[in-house]
């Protein structure tokens, strides 16, 4: 961001206008997929259910030639979560629409004034151009931080752990029983 004021304040002020409306654009993308995301899981639940009391009963159900009864049970519990899918799939789509062409709309308009300071004299071609890349790598770095930031925490919350585990300092009262971690 820095290197885009110092190439072109005009130039990096318009952008900035834009910036907001990208990431928001960005974050009901996200936010539209960790929905469904969650309404899948609990709509996949019941399935879940058929195939673990199925696993847990193979021999008995084997036995007693329960297969088709077990199937017939399990098609019917996934219908739920296909028909969401189907729904969420024009959802996602019409979100994806909206969000991808307001973008693409904010970027067309940031080059036109690029295009306009070129034209005019007020700046030139390579200063442009390095407050778009400058800009862009920021937008790329967001996305990332925002995409991956439930995995970064994970992974970090299981390091943690890892560390704990390798020094002998265990919160786990499962671990403490035994001599060493």
């Amino acid at each position: 961001m820095v290197a885009a004021f110092l190439h072109g304040w005009k130039m990096e002020m318009v952008l900035l206008l834009v910036f907001p409306a990208i990431a928001i654009a960005f974050h009901l993308k996200i936010r539209t997929v960790e929905q469904h995301r969650q309404k899948r899981h609990r709509l996949m639940q019941p399935a879940n259910d058929v195939v673990t009391e199925c696993i847990q009963k193979i021999r008995t159900i084997r036995a007693m030639g329960g297969e088709e009864i077990f199937r017939d049970l399990y098609s019917k519990r996934l219908r739920a979560p296909y028909n969401a899918r189907k729904k969420h799939a024009k959802v996602y789509a019409v979100v994806y629409a909206l969000s991808e062409s307001g973008v693409h709309v904010l970027y067309a308009a940031s080059f036109k004034f690029g295009f306009f300071l070129i034209r005019s004299g007020l700046m030139d071609l390579v200063k442009v151009y390095r407050i778009f890349f400058a800009l862009g790598i920021c937008i790329i770095s967001m996305s990332h931080l925002l995409t991956y930031r439930q995995e970064w925490i994970t992974a970090e919350n299981t390091l943690h752990k890892l560390f704990q585990l390798v020094r002998g300092h265990c919160d786990n009262t499962e671990c403490q029983s035994k001599s060493k971690c």
